[in-house]
């Protein structure tokens, strides 16, 4: 059987680096989206999702921030203000590694000056897993959640109790869980939101919904 190569959707080295004291764009970003002519750039940030945003210009504006050379074609956004934002700093704050994010593209804004085209997504850290079957660790939070059998993802919800709607999926699943991890969202809107983006993201890898949330669906 002869192979197919799978392309991704995106080119892994089109990235931007979060740094303490602004953030890095890669040149293989700038090059192959064509933004070598730009030198100025707004910043946006999406406080429900965890997103960054970029709007590229030619010239300055009273809201742009100047991009200085990186390297020959990689640039750079001076500024401290994305530290401003709590789930940002959170990041600066960890390993170097965690601190780069493919750089996402909405094909349907052409104009790179026009709108929010390009974006990372930061998104809600995960606490490490934990044991189903251990219910007096079930954290007391409001949050998003994933059930793991192995290392598959069999459910993926949303709660403003997640201790009693854990327990209630222990009552009903127990044999068909060992792991589950969660993070804290307290808005409401915030979790609904981030609760569908993670379905999204895992049927769009899968086809289909996780197995326990298929039955539910």
């Amino acid at each position: 059987m002869p192979w197919h190569k799978l392309k991704p959707k995106h080119q892994f080295a089109k990235t931007a680096t979060l740094r303490k004291d602004g953030i890095a764009l890669s040149g293989e970003f700038i090059e192959g989206e064509n933004l070598l002519k730009y030198s100025w750039v707004e910043l946006f940030v999406d406080d429900v999702l965890h997103r960054v945003g970029f709007k590229f210009y030619d010239s300055q504006t009273g809201d742009t921030y100047k991009l200085s050379k990186e390297s020959e074609k990689g640039r750079m956004v001076q500024t401290p203000l994305l530290r401003t934002h709590q789930w940002v700093s959170d990041i600066l704050n960890g390993p170097v590694s965690d601190r780069r994010f493919l750089i996402e593209i909405d094909e349907s804004i052409e104009n790179p000056s026009a709108g929010v085209r390009y974006y990372i997504s930061i998104g809600y850290r995960f606490q490490p897993k934990r044991e189903f079957a251990k219910q007096g660790d079930y954290p007391r939070l409001p949050g998003v959640y994933r059930l793991f059998r192995d290392a598959e993802i069999v459910r993926i919800g949303e709660s403003d109790d997640l201790q009693g709607r854990l327990k209630e999926h222990f009552a009903r699943y127990k044999d068909e869980v060992g792991e589950y991890d969660f993070s804290e969202i307290q808005d409401k809107a915030a979790r609904k939101l981030q609760e569908k983006k993670l379905l999204e993201e895992f049927k769009d890898a899968h086809g289909r919904l996780p197995k326990l949330n298929e039955i539910t669906a």
